[in-house]
């Protein structure tokens, strides 16, 4: 039998910019079994994403994001 994820958190990083800022850009949901997580990015540049799953908040991934252009906001 699969555990279910007891807790998951996303956490967007940029140099030079205080993270609790970026909070406010990534938000991460749990859908029965689908994690989905929304990031909308206000300035080009390089972007890092952590995320940290389970009651002990273990590390899961790293990404990195190199943003080059913005489209304009529908």
């Amino acid at each position: 039998m699969v555990k279910p994820l007891v807790e998951f958190v996303a956490s967007l990083h940029k140099n030079r910019t205080d993270d609790r800022t970026l909070q406010r850009c990534c938000q991460a949901s749990i859908r029965g079994d689908v994690v989905s997580i929304r990031i909308e990015f206000n300035e080009e540049g390089q972007y890092g994403l952590d995320i940290y799953t389970s009651s002990q908040l273990i590390f899961f991934i790293d990404l990195l994001f190199s943003l080059t252009a913005l489209r304009e906001r529908w």
